[in-house]
């Protein structure tokens, strides 16, 4: 568990930009693929032409997980060329007086 902590920490060395990919990644399939996909195979036998508006759901939650990932993967290769990048042991730089 300790070196599984200590890869992770040095390769997303910036908690805020972790937080942003896992919710990137994770929230739109968690509150929106999965009740439409769920609705959509529960209904599918019974009524055909309801499912127009769960489909539509799955298509836009699919580009909100997309644009959320390509999101929180830009911001952390932002911070890696502002503040090195991992594994690199680089000091912060220096706070002006």
């Amino acid at each position: 568990v300790t070196a599984l902590a200590w890869v992770v920490a040095n390769a997303v060395p910036f908690f805020q930009d972790l937080v942003g990919l896992i919710g990137g990644t994770t929230q739109a399939p968690l509150t929106l693929l999965l009740p439409a996909l769920l609705y959509r195979r529960a209904a599918w036998p019974l009524n055909r032409s309801r499912n127009t508006g769960s489909a539509a759901v799955v298509v836009v939650s699919a580009a909100l997980v997309a644009y959320g990932t390509l999101g929180a993967v830009g911001n952390i290769i932002s911070d890696w060329h502002n503040h090195g990048t991992p594994f690199s042991c680089a000091l912060p730089p220096a706070a002006p007086p």
